[in-house]
Formats: C-alpha cells, sequence, structure tokens
C-alpha cells in the first residue's frame, strides 16, 4: 500500500516562532532538522506497518524545507511549488492513506500556534458547509476527490478540536499546547518522534487490515464562506468563478463538486498569493 505524507512546519516538534519557520529566521536552519525528523519518524513507522511505498511532499512556504539528504532513504520527496500551490502534489488515487504532518490549526483556534489558513494577512476564516475549516480539511476535501482518506494528523492541540467534525477517526500525535500565537508548552522531542512512528505504524496496519477510515466526501454543493481582514481581498475573489460576494470582506465560493470546488480554491490562492507580494 502506497502513503502520503504532506508536511507543513507550524506544527511540527519544537516549532512556536515565526522565527523558526520563516527562511530568514534565525532558528530555521535549526527547525529544517526538525521537520525533516519528523518526517522520517512518520516514513518509518508508515514502513514498519507494512507500506510499499512512501511520498513525501513538503508542503510549508518555498516547499524546500524538508532537508533530502536526511530524508528517509526510502522515501520520495516532492518539492517546489507548481502553479496550482498545492499542499498535495503528487496524490493520486494509487494511495491508500495520507499523512498531515505537522499541520496546524485555523485563525479560530485558541492559543492555535502559529494558527492561519494558507494566508496569514488576508483570510481571517474559512468555513465549508458551516464547518471552521482550516489546511487540514480543506486537504482532506482534496484527498477526498481522489478517494485517500486521511489517517494521521500531528501538530498543535487545538488541532484535534478543529478536525473533529470530519476526521474524528483518524489518529492524532500532539505535538504542543499552545498559550498563543507564538507561545507553547513543548512535548520532549524524542516521545513526539517515537509516538509519531507508532501511530503511523498504527494506521497503516489499521488499513490493511480492511477498517481504513472513512474518505471525507462533503455534501454538495460545496458552499464555503471566506472571510477576509482586507477589503481588497474581496474584490480580487470577484475575478473567480464561482465566488459570491456576501460584503465588504466576505464572500461564497460555491462549487457543484468537491473536485470543480477544489480547482477554484487553488484558482483563488493564486490571486491572493498574488496580492501578498
Amino acid at each position: 500500500m502506497k502513503v502520503f505524507i504532506s508536511a507543513d512546519m507550524e506544527g511540527i516538534t519544537g516549532i512556536s516562532s515565526l522565527k523558526q519557520i520563516s527562511t530568514g529566521g534565525a532558528e530555521y536552519g535549526t527547525a529544517r532538522h526538525w521537520m525533516t525528523d519528523d518526517v522520517n519518524a512518520a516514513v518509518t513507522g508508515a514502513l514498519e506497518g507494512g507500506a510499499s511505498e512512501v511520498v513525501v511532499r513538503d508542503a510549508h512556504g518555498s516547499a524546500i524545507n524538508i532537508m533530502p539528504d536526511r530524508l528517509h532513504p526510502a522515501a520520495r520527496l516532492v518539492a517546489g511549488w507548481s502553479p496550482t500551490l498545492d499542499m498535495l502534489q503528487g496524490l493520486d488515487s494509487g494511495f491508500g492513506v495520507a499523512f498531515f504532518v505537522g499541520y496546524h490549526p485555523g485563525p479560530p483556534a485558541t492559543g492555535g500556534v502559529l494558527s492561519h489558513t494558507y494566508s496569514m494577512a488576508l483570510i481571517r476564516e474559512i468555513t465549508i458547509n458551516g464547518i471552521s475549516a482550516g489546511e487540514s480539511l480543506i486537504n482532506a476535501l482534496q484527498a477526498g476527490v481522489f478517494g485517500v482518506p486521511v489517517g494521521l494528523l500531528t501538530g498543535e492541540k487545538g488541532l484535534r478540536d478543529e478536525i473533529a467534525p470530519v476526521l474524528g477517526e483518524a489518529l492524532f500525535v500532539q505535538t504542543k499546547t499552545g498559550f498563543g500565537w507564538q507561545s507553547a508548552m513543548l512535548k520532549p522531542m524524542a516521545e513526539c518522534r517515537e509516538q509519531i512512528r507508532s501511530a503511523a505504524s498504527a494506521t497503516v496496519k489499521r488499513c490493511l487490515q480492511g477498517v481504513g477510515f472513512p474518505v471525507y466526501q462533503p455534501a454538495l454543493p460545496v458552499r464555503a464562506r471566506i472571510d477576509y481582514h482586507r477589503a481588497e481581498a474581496c474584490l480580487a475573489s470577484r475575478l473567480v468563478p464561482g465566488v459570491e460576494t456576501i460584503d465588504a470582506r466576505s464572500i461564497w465560493l460555491v462549487a457543484d463538486t468537491a473536485e470543480e470546488w477544489v480547482r477554484r480554491f487553488q484558482l483563488l490562492s493564486q490571486v491572493l498569493y498574488g496580492m501578498e507580494t
């Protein structure tokens, strides 16, 4: 069975500051090692559980954070961004399960460490069919387009509550407890990585035993509300098909199918990232 790992950075073991996740940050070089070590723990566990192949998608910032020379030799790495800015680039229907390693909650989370959804500067909150949706739920929706379930997530404590309505059956490894946007009680690194390895192994074994995890398939049509910090973002969003204006800082993004919603959201992301540069 093939396993797909999408790795973000904010939820990685030891991370609590922008100085660690930004390429110009004083501790970024060290944090790259931590990210690679968390991913390696997940790869090791997946292989111990019976995975036949593991693909890792670097899904943070420049998408060249994971250190190829230190990555588990059995894993293949997808690095850099295509024009779609896709955190699941490389995923297809041939994978049996997806892991989200080092993920973070969205902005509404109390004490969420570095919490945001795609754009820290522009997006205040996204809800999909009435459920608050951070990057985990949005990516789970995309994985569901390929029929791939999400079986394991790792990250800050608040992420568990956020994913519960949709990914409640997935295994979860807590790496920290947030006190604020750049403040956390960090779990010991060795303990976290052992838990990640163990959970990854258990996830794959569960899939191979035929129990598996549910695939996220939202009710149709998909209707997502996006609230912005800035009115300019709302104006720019009108360029994207399926956008309906609510007010000066809020829109609906609507599509008849999950696949079409993902395409529209990726186009919207391009528009928003263009505003940040």
